[in-house]
């Protein structure tokens, strides 16, 4: 089970990433404020990886593709700066 802070007891990347996306789609339905609000807050933040990056990106399929393994963690601190850390995720553990 997620606590409030989304956090799984046996840490963020013990699923693998069909396994996280089932669970975001049923933390959503159960929470759909929260679920608006998480999803509002990834549009804002594509925004402004967008804009360091002179505000136009392409993409290959192939990369988007390769991205299994790799998981995103971040935190605001108390002087609400976000901060992003790529982590490598043990694939398969959980279906």
């Amino acid at each position: 089970m997620i606590d409030q802070y989304g956090q799984h007891p046996d840490g963020p990347y013990e699923l693998s990433r069909a396994a996280r996306r089932e669970q975001s789609r049923k933390i959503a339905q159960q929470n759909p404020v929260h679920a608006k609000v998480l999803e509002d807050l990834k549009n804002e933040l594509l925004i402004v990886f967008l804009r360091r990056l002179g505000g136009k990106a392409s993409i290959p399929v192939v990369e988007i593709d390769a991205t299994e393994g790799i998981g995103l963690a971040f935190r605001v601190d108390e002087k609400k700066v976000f901060h992003f850390e790529l982590k490598n995720v043990p694939l398969g553990e959980a279906k």
